[in-house]
C-alpha cells in the first residue's frame, strides 16, 4: 500500500485534487484491488476525489432498448454496480468488446483496460471495461433487473438472454450450461430460453465451495 501511496502522490497536483480518469491505467486497477473505492482511498489519505462531470447524461438510455437489455442481461451475471462505476472484468477480450459496444449505444465512453495482471499467480490476464455515471448507476439499483427480464418484448428478451449467456454461459463436453448463484437468475434464464426459443432445458441445485466455503449453485 505504501508504494502505491508514493506513486499516487507522483500525480496529485498543488490543487489536491485529482480526477480518475486523469490517472495511469496501472493505478485505476491498483487502488480499488486494495482501497475497494477510490473514495475511500482519499479519504484515507485526506484528499478529495471530483468525478466527471454528468451535465450530457440522457435520460432516454433508461428507455427499453436491445442495448440496455444486453447489459442487464451482462450485469446480472459477471457485471458488478458499485458507487459510481459500473465495471466488468473478464478474461474474453470479445465480451469485454461486445459489451463496451452496447454502453456507446446508450451513448457512454467507457474505459477499457486490456491485459490486466491477476492478482494471483496462474490466474489469466484480464480486460475491464467501466462507465462512471452516478445517474445510470442510480437508476439501475431502483430497478427490479428480475421483474425487468420478464418482459414480453421478444427483442429485449433474446437481448438479455444474450447478455446472461456471455456472463455465466459454456460448452462442457456435450453440454450446453449456465450457472449462476442466485436461484432466481438461473429461471429466469431457463425462461427465457423457452420463450425466445422454445427449447426445454433442466434445473439443477448443486453444492460448490469457494475459498473453502461451500456455497449453492444453480444450473
Amino acid at each position: 500500500k505504501e508504494k502505491l501511496i508514493t506513486e499516487y502522490l507522483k500525480y496529485l497536483p498543488s490543487s489536491k485534487r485529482i480526477s480518475t480518469q486523469n490517472l495511469p491505467s496501472s493505478l485505476q486497477n491498483a487502488i480499488p484491488r486494495y482501497f475497494g473505492t477510490y473514495a475511500s482511498f482519499c479519504k484515507e489519505l485526506g484528499l478529495e476525489i471530483y468525478h466527471t462531470t454528468e451535465k450530457d447524461y440522457n435520460r432516454k438510455v433508461e428507455e427499453p432498448s436491445e442495448s440496455l437489455a444486453y447489459i442487464i442481461g451482462v450485469l446480472m451475471g459477471d457485471g458488478y454496480i458499485g458507487r459510481y462505476q459500473i465495471r466488468l472484468n473478464v478474461v474474453d477480450k470479445d465480451f469485454i468488446e461486445k459489451y463496451a459496444y452496447h454502453c456507446r449505444q446508450l451513448g457512454f465512453k467507457p474505459s477499457i483496460r486490456y491485459d490486466i495482471p491477476p492478482i494471483k499467480e496462474n490466474h489469466k490476464l484480464k480486460h475491464y471495461c467501466y462507465i462512471s455515471s452516478k445517474k445510470f448507476r442510480d437508476f439501475l439499483k431502483c430497478l427490479n433487473l428480475i421483474e425487468w427480464g420478464k418482459t414480453k418484448d421478444r427483442t429485449l428478451k433474446l437481448n438479455i438472454l444474450r447478455g446472461l449467456w456471455d456472463s455465466e454461459g459454456c460448452v462442457y463436453k456435450n453440454k450446453i450450461i449456465f450457472s449462476n448463484s442466485k436461484k432466481e437468475i438461473s429461471l429466469l434464464y431457463k425462461k427465457l430460453l423457452y420463450d425466445t426459443t422454445g427449447i426445454h432445458s433442466h434445473f439443477y441445485e448443486g453444492n460448490r465451495k469457494y475459498k473453502g466455503k461451500p456455497y449453492k449453485m444453480y444450473d
